[in-house]
C-alpha cells in the first residue's frame, strides 16, 4: 500500500498540469501572515497538550504495546481511490 501511495502522489505532482504550491494564492505568505499561523499552532498546541490522545503518544505506550506482542494488530485489506491531476480537464485540446 505504502509503494502504491507513493507512486500516486508521484503521478499527481510530476504530471505536467500539476500547480506548484509556490503558484497557488498563498503559496507565498508575507513573514507577518506566518508570525500569525505559527501562533495559532503554538495556542492548538497548548491546548491539545493535556488531551488523551498526546499524552498517551508521549508515554510511548502505542508503540511498546506492537512490539511487545500486548497488543494484536490487525491486519485488514485496503484500497486505493485517488483522483489524477487531470480530472475534469480534456486533454484532447
Amino acid at each position: 500500500m505504502v509503494n502504491e501511495l507513493s507512486r500516486t502522489f508521484d503521478l499527481f505532482w510530476n504530471d505536467r498540469l500539476a500547480i506548484p504550491v509556490e503558484a497557488q494564492p498563498l503559496g507565498n505568505p508575507s513573514a507577518a501572515d506566518l508570525e500569525k499561523a505559527r501562533a495559532a499552532l503554538a495556542e492548538h498546541r497548548a491546548k491539545s497538550a493535556s488531551s488523551v490522545y498526546v499524552t498517551t503518544l508521549a508515554k510511548g505506550d502505542q508503540l511498546a504495546g506492537n512490539a511487545s506482542g500486548k497488543r494484536r494488530l490487525v491486519w485488514a485489506k485496503a484500497a486505493l481511490a485517488y483522483d489524477t491531476s487531470r480530472q475534469g480537464v480534456d486533454v484532447e485540446r
